[in-house]
């Protein structure tokens, strides 16, 4: 392995992340952090672009294996940057790159990256803890392994009519939960809908349209935030089905909703589940 400092055209970025092979998906959003790019993008533009000792990798293949946000910056802006490339990085090596990011476990067990995204936040759920330290590759797979059915229910979050409100990890992990418990398919794809939609008939459908209030809010979206929508979304759910009308946000205080999601550990869905 040897590293080298180049400086990267647009043209060599884009002809690098076409051989991209340790993160084959790069091209879609749900790969490549938008957010992340477009903060690159925004330093590049601006001249406050600084080289750090970060580099652009290269398998031992010659296919790229780590820097696509910043590759994918670089094409983008049409401005050349510096930076460090390292060329033939041991394949061993390979699976310690961005060790913990579910972007790459998504690639390595061969699931959706919305799907892997669910397991760092169902161990904290599980686990009790509001701010957790970074979770295993092993952990995470092992939490897939529990919950088999994670990606079917994921794919309820991503399509639909409406605006797609609830297309967040948080309500797919509540869905999940739900669904576990004996709630149908069916019955969480209308909930779903009228989440996104904000159109519902019946005492229950308030439930789903207090749900998809709290999602319109604009608030920072930190592990704790993501536990309390857990939680909103299964309370939900729970009055969506019995039918129990529900015109008020749940409980806001953190530490309330672990105790919730443990009492919740069997719910009784009731009528209207399958």
């Amino acid at each position: 392995m040897f590293i080298t400092i180049e400086n990267v055209t647009p043209e060599m970025a884009g002809a690098w992340l076409d051989t991209s092979r340790g993160n084959p998906r790069w091209k879609t959003d749900k790969v490549v952090d938008r957010r992340k790019v477009e903060k690159i993008k925004h330093d590049i533009l601006e001249g406050e672009w600084i080289p750090s000792g970060s580099t652009i990798q290269f398998g031992e293949d010659g296919c790229l294996i780590d820097g696509h946000h910043r590759l994918t910056a670089i094409k983008e802006s049409g401005v050349a940057c510096i930076s460090a490339v390292a060329r033939g990085v041991p394949k061993e090596a390979e699976f310690h790159i961005d060790d913990n990011d579910k972007r790459l476990l998504a690639v390595r067990l061969g699931v959706d990256y919305g799907v892997a995204a669910l397991a760092p936040l169902g161990l904290s759920v599980e686990n009790g803890v509001v701010t957790p330290d970074k979770f295993s590759d092993t952990e995470r797979s092992a939490w897939l392994d529990r919950h088999p059915d994670a990606a079917k229910v994921y794919t309820i979050t991503q399509k639909g009519s409406g605006a797609n409100i609830i297309k967040k990890s948080p309500c797919a992990l509540g869905m999940l939960y739900a669904y576990e418990y004996g709630v149908s398919i069916t019955k969480l794809e209308d909930f779903a809908r009228c989440v996104n939609t904000g159109y519902a008939i019946g005492l229950g459908a308030t439930a789903a349209i207090t749900l998809r209030n709290t999602l319109l809010k604009k608030e920072v979206h930190n592990n704790a935030w993501k536990v309390k929508i857990c939680a909103d979304t299964q309370n939900a759910i729970y009055d969506f089905v019995n039918e129990i009308p529900r015109t008020r946000a749940y409980m806001k205080t953190t530490g309330w909703y672990f105790e919730q999601l443990k009492a919740m550990g069997n719910p009784r869905y009731g009528k209207g589940a399958e």
